[in-house]
């Protein structure tokens, strides 16, 4: 059985400004604004739509087919890319011609269709900074058999636009508790709030939904692609931070429970809060000790173990610097076992 590939998800810095978003291999022809209601649902089969060779299986009769949009993150008055993929268990070829439309509200505002990988595109201008919510759902198919594609329920996007010198905190999903929602939200009054995940794009509406159930503020939510996702969470997520240091230097501190993220943050110049994972022994405590104590700007790293000791450093009323950390894990080590290093 075929399982959805999506194209891998980077960011990318668009030609008038900057974005984070998916990079598809090519964005197909985009028609801004030219949609009409009355295309909806339609039987249309373009040119060239049909895919070379046998026409690849359609989903089992009752199978579930649905889509999903990533949010994006971006400059205001600036042209980038929205798109949405094919979220199920076939050959991606199938959904190839489709016509996807994206709205602003109930305003159509830019159209494109699936490519072979099941990925459609187009081409979108940001307006002033705020929160736009997007949805996008296909609105023509190119074959009689891609008819499921009409019934899938629309995918929602957050485009969050934000100038190049806003605020922001990032958050790994990874390091969220139940005391987290009242933090967070909290938090939302002084700073742009960014989520990024290690879960792939296929469960990322999924994420969306728990985040919104658990009361968070909204936010866009970075996620990896399935390739991406692979390999391991640490190597996604540093390349992430990367990006997102070069498009947005005023990132007050990225909140992870990852210390090669923490690392990143710290020697690009940002804050970083870690949620330290290490094994609750002497020799764990001492290893994690060491490590700390190595990181190159650990003069910007924050070690904490509640949400709470979060906020106190992000409204300057604490510090819980790295080192102090490293001093009172060796001391803990010591207490276990008695032994000085």
């Amino acid at each position: 059985m075929w399982i959805r590939q999506i194209t891998a998800i980077t960011f990318l810095a668009a030609a008038a400004g900057g974005c984070l978003n998916v990079n598809v291999p090519q964005i197909p022809d985009v028609n801004i604004g030219n949609n009409s209601s009355a295309n909806v649902g339609t039987y249309v089969p373009p040119s060239g739509s049909v895919p070379e060779g046998p026409l690849p299986p359609a989903p089992a009769a009752g199978a579930p087919v649905g889509l999903y949009a990533p949010d994006l993150l971006a400059y205001p008055d600036t042209d980038v890319a929205v798109t949405v993929v094919v979220a199920a268990q076939v050959d991606p070829r199938w959904a190839q011609g489709a016509t996807v439309t994206f709205y602003l509200g109930e305003k159509p505002v830019a159209s494109g269709a699936f490519n072979e990988d099941g990925v459609a595109a187009a081409t979108w201008r940001t307006h002033r900074p705020g929160e736009y919510q997007l949805s996008a759902r296909v609105t023509a198919v190119a074959r009689r058999d891609q008819d499921p594609l009409l019934r899938a329920a629309p995918a929602t996007m957050l485009a969050c636009v934000r100038p190049k010198d806003a605020q922001l905190v990032v958050i790994d999903l990874d390091s969220l508790t139940p005391q987290a929602p009242t933090v967070v939200g909290r938090l939302a009054g002084r700073y742009t709030i960014v989520y990024a995940a290690t879960r792939s794009a296929l469960s990322g509406g999924a994420a969306k939904d728990w985040l919104r159930n658990q009361g968070y503020p909204p936010g866009p939510l970075l996620v990896a692609g399935v390739k991406e996702f692979a390999p391991g969470g640490g190597v996604f997520k540093t390349a992430r931070v990367k990006d997102l240091t070069r498009l947005y230097s005023n990132i007050r501190a990225g909140v992870t429970d990852k210390l090669s993220d923490a690392e990143e943050y710290a020697q690009r110049g940002s804050g970083a809060i870690l949620f330290p994972r290490y094994k609750a022994d002497a020799k764990g405590m001492r290893k994690f000790a060491k490590e700390l104590e190595k990181l190159k700007a650990r003069n910007r790293v924050e070690v904490v173990s509640t949400w709470e000791q979060v906020e106190q450093i992000l409204t300057g009323r604490a510090s819980y610097p790295a080192e102090a950390h490293a001093a009172w894990l060796r001391q803990e080590a010591f207490r276990m076992d008695g032994k000085r290093d």
